[in-house]
């Protein structure tokens, strides 16, 4: 028994390439600000969106990650709004950029991302920031583009006010620059 035991806790402890596992909390992004100090320091998991830019430095890269309602199904695909939105930036060697093939805007869904890694809450590597230093990065799933349709209607209804008030600033300006005409002081 006592064998079985050891056994069972090596493979806890130890994955099979030898490495240490540690056990890592899986958290939300708004939980990781609500108890910022519980998770300072910590190896913790997310799971989310990647959105906005990657930026590339000399040793790695930023990426944004946003776990909230929308990253699992955006407005577009029917979801509706509620909640808010919550990110957080995360540090991750350039060749994990890489992997990256969609970031989520308002024309595209961002690649879905699992990131295992510590947490800081201030962060002393890049300026007191909150971030996650990843040591483990995959992309879980691809993201993809989005196709908006276009309410025919509402672009008529804008074109229409478009049209009103530049025939309205026109008028004005041609009876102001029309010569003869003097403008009543009050």
């Amino acid at each position: 028994m006592k064998k079985f035991l050891l056994f069972l806790f090596v493979l806890i402890v130890l994955d099979f390439s030898g490495n240490v596992v540690f056990a890592a909390y899986h958290v939300k992004i708004n939980e990781l600000y609500a108890s910022m100090k519980k998770y300072d320091g910590k190896q913790i998991r997310i799971e989310g969106e990647v959105i906005g830019d990657i930026v590339y430095h000399r040793d790695g890269a930023w990426i944004n990650v946003n776990d909230d309602v929308y990253s699992k199904r955006s407005i577009a695909e029917g979801n509706k709004p509620k909640g808010q939105n919550s990110g957080i930036g995360i540090w991750v060697s350039k060749e994990d950029a890489k992997k990256v093939k969609f970031k989520g805007d308002y024309f595209h869904k961002g690649d879905i991302v699992y990131v295992e890694g510590i947490f800081s809450s201030n962060c002393p590597k890049h300026n007191g920031d909150i971030d996650i230093h990843a040591k483990k990065f995959m992309v879980v799933k691809q993201g993809y583009e989005i196709d908006h349709d276009i309410n025919l209607k509402l672009a008529m209804i804008s074109m229409g006010f478009f049209i009103f008030a530049a025939s309205g600033y026109s008028i004005r300006r041609f009876r102001i620059t029309r010569p003869g005409y003097r403008r009543v002081k009050a």
